[in-house]
């Protein structure tokens, strides 16, 4: 148990995700003590994430937000949340932030692409996940988003190409290798 109040701040600063449900009470005191210790307020939301209460992760981390704007990880874990929860629209706002943030990432690029896939824009989808494979052009899982972003669009012949090219990277990707057969039989 930390001894004062600044041993308290560092422990919460410093503690490991691993240590989340343990350390819960730590941070509600961080909080007390410090009501704008922003990272607090995520440790709290990752936790609640860690056991599925996203309405809960989401009020932390927007508590986190409000304190730092910039602050990666609150609008991350707000994003997740509200993919969890199904409201696309807000977790296109956390990423795009995120994206102002970090404008390469092809992590974020990969997921915005995805939130966009579920508000049927799937142009705009294919663009961001266009994006996330320039970034990272190794990642066969990549290519299969990609190319059922494609197909989505109506874009047969480009869906193939784009399986094609993460069966290359992943030879043994059944789904990949699905979808493409099926594409292939329509033709």
């Amino acid at each position: 148990e930390p001894a004062s109040d600044f041993a308290l701040m560092q422990y919460v600063d410093l503690v490991s995700h691993q240590d989340l449900a343990m350390d819960r009470k730590y941070f509600e005191a961080a909080i007390a003590k410090s009501p704008n210790f922003a990272k607090a307020y995520v440790l709290l939301g990752l936790e609640l994430a860690n056991r599925n209460e996203w309405e809960q992760t989401l009020e932390f981390c927007q508590r986190a937000i409000q304190i730092n704007d910039n602050y990666v990880t609150a609008h991350l874990n707000a994003g997740y949340a509200n993919i969890q929860l199904q409201r696309w629209e807000q977790a296109k706002g956390s990423f795009e932030k995120l994206l102002s943030l970090d404008p390469e990432n092809p992590f974020v690029h990969s997921t915005i692409a995805q939130v966009y896939y579920m508000l049927n824009d799937y142009q705009t989808a294919i663009n961001y996940m266009n994006m996330a494979i320039k970034n990272q052009p190794e990642q066969a899982n990549l290519y299969f988003n990609l190319g059922r972003m494609y197909q989505k669009n109506n874009q047969a012949k480009e869906a193939i190409a784009v399986f094609e090219k993460g069966l290359k990277i992943s030879p043994y990707d059944q789904r990949a290798r699905l979808m493409l057969e099926e594409l292939k039989k329509m033709k």
